[in-house]
């Protein structure tokens, strides 16, 4: 036995335990938990997924449906997508799929269109190699094993598994156990994790409001030692994120997380200075819009990023618009929503008194193009006023302007329309089996169509006609090449 040791320990070989992590040692030990009874039934994932992971793995190929669908699946709600993973790489799902296509530049995924709905497909991904000599990845096209992806994860309880051909959860870091236990807790190390990508903790936030579960104490303690990490991922990822949480139906939840973790000025210092002046989140006037904006999202309602951004910067911008311009550049929102936003704020006191002005100036109102963007914020500022529900003489308010905008005649499918080279389609009450023809070179004239109809109904009437002959040109006879003149 000695001798076997002292052999193991001078080959040079290592075991698979000695690859991992310290903090993923103890996973590596057992094999994966397969559990076949977990209640989720077939009926309730979406078709398209199901047929994604059947093809692959008709195709021998290993797949499963992964991450929050599977939480999502097991706690009992509704998934809003369904993501994929697969020891296949892009290029081989794109011979499989051969209508997907490869996006992502820090990990390439592939997304398969099934109409609207599409299937985020990736590849198992490996562990960063220790001796990076990078904190934060930047980027991440290792591919590696089912384990290796499992313990790549942020949260547990987004690493599960689900084979829907056999009807198992493969589970390789307990997180079917923090599900029961209803907690959030990272799969490794959370200062080696939100070092690697500090969004994790954003999103450990998120969870902990959509969930309801907490956040264990070694994970919740350095959030608020490492936010000023947040400064440094990439803005379209951290602009991303802000708009999921103001579209969750628990926004104002989770930005009270935000704020108590320090989250909140990495992310938007605007709207942590407005909050300074007026005292603390519960009692602010983002508290009662995001109360009401949550109210409104849950009931069925989805608002534009114009619309969230205004919820969201109300306080600064009414306080001084020009702050506008930098809150723009410091958040990295598009020029498109600043100026949008800026219409919303400048059309707020046209919805004040509806009643004195005519029906024409109303439908003239409704044809802005800011108009539904003015009147979701009109709507949600009514809400925040008084927190339980919209007083009646605003819901009045509120109720007319909607029925203005049921009344706005649309254009129909008959009306004038042009092409760019200037073609009509068709004239607004114009039938289908005599259309009036612009002339454009690659159409007949209606009068030429018409006189060829009279000559073949009465074939005698073409030879009393007589054409007038027209006069040649008197052009100028220029004197040969070769000649001169004299």
């Amino acid at each position: 036995m000695r001798l076997v040791s002292f052999l193991k320990k001078h080959s040079g070989q290592k075991s698979p335990q000695s690859i991992y992590p310290k903090e993923l040692k103890r996973y590596a030990r057992r094999d994966a938990r397969v559990i076949p009874e977990h209640g989720i039934q077939q009926n309730t994932i979406s078709y398209n997924a199901l047929k994604v992971v059947r093809t692959l793995q008709a195709n021998g190929q290993i797949a499963y449906l992964v991450g929050g669908c599977v939480r999502d699946l097991l706690i009992g709600r509704r998934p809003k997508d369904f993501d994929v993973v697969t020891d296949a790489t892009p290029q081989r799902i794109k011979e499989i799929f051969r209508y997907a296509r490869i996006i992502g530049r820090r990990f390439r995924i592939v997304h398969i269109p099934f109409g609207r709905e599409i299937i985020e497909t990736a590849t198992f991904r490996a562990l960063p190699a220790d001796d990076s000599g990078e904190e934060m990845l930047q980027r991440d096209n290792i591919y590696g094993t089912e384990r290796e992806d499992a313990y790549r994860r942020d949260i547990t309880i987004n690493a599960l598994f689900y084979d829907p051909v056999r009807g198992v959860i493969i589970d390789y870091v307990d997180g079917y156990r923090d599900i029961e236990r209803r907690i959030i807790r990272m799969v490794r190390d959370p200062y080696k994790s939100y070092a690697e990508d500090p969004v994790r903790m954003i999103r450990a936030l998120k969870y902990q409001a959509t969930t309801g579960f907490q956040i264990e104490r070694s994970g919740l303690e350095p959030i608020q030692k490492m936010a000023g990490l947040i400064s440094a991922c990439s803005t379209a990822r951290v602009m991303e994120e802000i708009f999921k949480i103001l579209r969750s139906g628990v926004a104002c939840a989770i930005t009270d997380s935000l704020c108590r973790t320090g989250l909140l000025p990495h992310l938007a210092p605007a709207v942590t200075d407005s909050l300074a002046q007026g005292g603390d989140f519960a009692s602010s006037g983002l508290a009662a819009r995001l109360s009401a904006l949550d109210r409104l999202t849950i009931s069925g309602r989805n608002y534009s990023n114009a619309v969230l951004l205004a919820v969201l910067l109300a306080d600064a911008i009414n306080a001084d618009s020009s702050l506008i311009e930098p809150i723009s550049k410091g958040m990295h929102f598009s020029r498109l929503n600043k100026d949008q936003v800026l219409r919303i704020f400048s059309a707020q006191p046209r919805f004040a008194h509806p009643e004195k002005k005519n029906r024409a100036a109303l439908l003239a109102m409704g044809r802005k193009d800011w108009f539904r963007d003015a009147l979701d914020f009109y709507e949600i500022s009514c809400h925040a006023q008084d927190k339980a529900e919209c007083s009646a003489g605003d819901s009045a308010k509120v109720a007319l302007w909607r029925e203005i905008i049921e009344n706005i005649p649309q254009p129909e499918a008959n009306a004038l329309r042009t092409q760019r080279g200037g073609v009509r389609i068709r004239r607004k009450g114009e039938s289908a089996e005599q259309p009036q023809w612009k002339k454009h070179p690659h159409t007949r004239d209606t009068r030429q169509t018409q006189s060829e109809e009279n000559d073949a109904a009465h074939p005698d009437s073409g030879a009393q006609k007589t054409h007038r002959k027209r006069k040649p040109r008197n052009r100028r006879r220029s004197a040969p090449r070769n000649e001169t003149q004299d």
